[in-house]
């Protein structure tokens, strides 16, 4: 069930999409890179308050996940 669903690594990353050329979305994940799974997501844009929401999102595995695995964007820091 994946109400028990815990993955020993996250990694998060921001994704750019572009649909028929012109809406341009961005969207934050948490993506199990093990099992090939998205933990969780979110869309809006690419700044601190879209980032934090995630974060929100991902409370339940703090604590219990081995890694999480971050690039360089500047707003992680800022993030508690």
């Amino acid at each position: 069930m994946l109400s028990d669903y815990l993955p020993e690594v996250i990694e998060i990353d921001e994704i750019y999409v572009k649909l028929q050329g012109e809406k341009k979305f961005y969207g934050w994940l948490a993506y199990d890179p093990r099992n090939k799974f998205i933990v969780d997501f979110v869309v809006g844009k690419r700044d601190d308050d879209t980032l934090e929401e995630l974060f929100e999102k991902l409370k339940r595995f703090r604590g219990r996940v081995k890694l999480v695995l971050i690039d360089g964007y500047q707003g992680y820091g800022k993030i508690h």
